[in-house]
């Protein structure tokens, strides 16, 4: 449930309809859990499939075993459809690299710029054909190659018809010594960063009449913002408690 954010969709169909027209790149979606980034890049992806173009999802694990790519390699997947076996190829690319060592074609670094460049050239190759709106979501579990390959198509997708959206945490990233943080530090620079924060008041009053069916008491309204700090998450949880014992509310707001 979106409420309150208004200019982020905005600033989202802007660069959806950019990339349609062939002016494509890189947007970021930042804050904290909770804060509706996923939500958000859903409605962008509704809202492209609505002007005939593709769009594909790929997650980040946060625990343990995945492979390096790996939100690479579940865009991938979902592309490799193709006729030709391009898409195969890359996939084969991002999955095997460092099986590549001994194939004489050069040294870690020479094998990954050629699987950069070889999935930029695809992506840039079907957004051709359609535009393509590919979405990475909580970047902050991602691994570093990943990080890596979306700071090369930053450079390599202004002119295509190719939207990434990539949705992050950033209160984790910036926080000690997170492996993610230089990378999206540099990626930020090159990307449209849409930071969310926690909403207005009257916000949380929107969200509360939208969950619970009716317009809320100003008391309640602030007692609610006060508690989440106008996190929507959290917001919507509690609007849902009222919802359905209307007697379990903040003493405050009684």
């Amino acid at each position: 449930m979106l409420v309150g954010r208004r200019l982020a969709i905005a600033a989202l169909r802007s660069a959806v309809d950019a990339a349609g027209g062939g002016a494509g790149g890189v947007v970021l979606l930042a804050g904290e859990a909770g804060m509706g980034k996923t939500a958000l890049a859903s409605k962008a992806v509704a809202y492209a499939k609505a002007r005939g173009a593709a769009a594909v999802w790929g997650t980040c694990w946060g625990g343990d075993g995945a492979p390096g790519f790996w939100p690479w390699i579940q865009v991938m997947r979902a592309l490799a459809a193709d006729a030709d076996g391009t898409g195969e190829a890359v996939l084969a690319g991002l999955t095997g690299v460092s099986a590549e060592r001994g194939g004489g074609l050069g040294d870690e670094s020479a094998i990954r710029f050629r699987t950069y460049d070889l999935t930029a050239t695809y992506l840039r190759s079907r957004a051709a054909q359609r535009p393509l709106v590919v979405v990475l979501d909580d970047l902050h579990w991602a691994d570093v190659s990943s990080l890596r390959l979306l700071v090369f198509l930053a450079r390599q997708l202004h002119d295509a018809a190719a939207l990434v959206i990539g949705t992050y945490r950033d209160v984790e990233v910036t926080a000690g010594d997170h492996p993610a943080r230089p990378l999206l530090a540099e990626l930020a620079g090159q990307a449209e960063l849409i930071r969310l924060t926690g909403l207005a008041a009257d916000e949380v009053g929107q969200l509360i009449e939208k969950v619970c069916g009716e317009p809320p008491q100003a008391p309640l309204i602030q007692a609610v913002h006060d508690r989440t700090a106008g996190n929507p998450f959290f917001a919507q949880q509690i609007a849902r408690l009222l919802a359905a014992d209307p007697s379990d509310r903040p003493a405050s707001a009684r």
